[in-house]
C-alpha cells in the first residue's frame, strides 16, 4: 500500500496504534511518501485550536514512518519539485527485490497474539528491514 499524504491526522477516529495493527494483521507493507510542503506553523495552529490528546499526535512525517516502518516497508519524502516518478520507482525497484521467508516455530503460537520478529545477516553492510512481527489473529478480529 502507498500512502501519500502530509502526516496531518484532522478526522481520524482510529488512533495510528491501531493502524498499524491492521497493518500489520492483514500482512499489508505500507509505504508512505510525505508531503512536507505544509508550513510548521500551520499544524502548530491546527493543534492550538482542536481540542484533542497532544501525546496520541505524530506530527508530518513521523505518522508515516510509524506505520511504515512496523510493516516492512519505509517512508520516502516529496521530491520539492512534486514529481512522484523518482519515488514510485524507488518503491517498485524495493518491491522487485524483496525476499519471501517461512519459518516453523518450535513452540506453536497462541491464537490472539503479535509475535516479534528479528532477522540477521551475518552479510557485513547489507540492510535488513522486514516487518516487526506476525499476527495469529485474522484483520477483523481485533
Amino acid at each position: 500500500m502507498v500512502v501519500l499524504s502530509d502526516g496531518l491526522d484532522t478526522t481520524s477516529s482510529v488512533t495510528l496504534e491501531s493502524a498499524v495493527k491492521s497493518a500489520q494483521a492483514a500482512e499489508t507493507v505500507v509505504y508512505g511518501i510525505c508531503d512536507q510542503d505544509r508550513k510548521r506553523s500551520e499544524m502548530d495552529h491546527y493543534l492550538s485550536t482542536h481540542s484533542r490528546d497532544i501525546t496520541r499526535y505524530y506530527s508530518g512525517c513521523d505518522a508515516l514512518k510509524a506505520i511504515s516502518g512496523p510493516t516492512g516497508g519505509r517512508m520516502f519524502v516529496m521530491p520539492k519539485d512534486r514529481n512522484t516518478e523518482p519515488v514510485f520507482e524507488a518503491i517498485r525497484q524495493e518491491i522487485n527485490g524483496l525476499y519471501l521467508l517461512g519459518f516453523s516455530p518450535l513452540i506453536p503460537p497462541r491464537e490472539g497474539t503479535f509475535h516479534k520478529l528479528q532477522i540477521h545477516t551475518k552479510r557485513h553492510g547489507l540492510v535488513v528491514r522486514g516487518r516487526e512481527g506476525y499476527c495469529t489473529f485474522k484483520p477483523n478480529e481485533h
